[in-house]
């Protein structure tokens, strides 16, 4: 099939969001803030059980605009990544976390 025909479906609220605190998962001594975006930052970690080092996407909403925009944005941006995850030229997505609705998302 012509994958470029394909449609793309927001997945639910529900999938979408590990349920997980991304605090308790990434150690805080190798977390550190590797540069920016338009919305949050880029931080570099390290997980505490496999010790694999990863990058986090922090969208934070400090830009004046309102919640739902925000979370528009970061339920976009989760689902295209989750939505892409096996696809060879993209980096491996692993979690996606909503931290404070309208505010926090790792």
């Amino acid at each position: 099939s012509d994958r470029c025909s394909e449609t793309f479906l927001l997945p639910d609220e529900n999938s979408l969001w590990s349920k997980d605190n991304p605090k308790d998962v990434y150690l805080d001594a190798f977390m550190f803030e590797a540069g920016g975006a338009c919305v949050g930052g880029i931080w570099l970690a390290k997980d505490k059980q496999t010790r694999r080092q990863v990058v986090i996407k922090k969208i934070i909403a400090d830009t004046g605009e309102t919640p739902k925009y925000v979370h528009s944005i970061a339920k976009f941006e989760a689902s295209v990544f989750k939505h892409l995850q096996s696809h060879p030229n993209i980096i491996n997505f692993y979690e996606a976390y909503l931290i404070d609705y309208g505010k926090e998302y790792w």
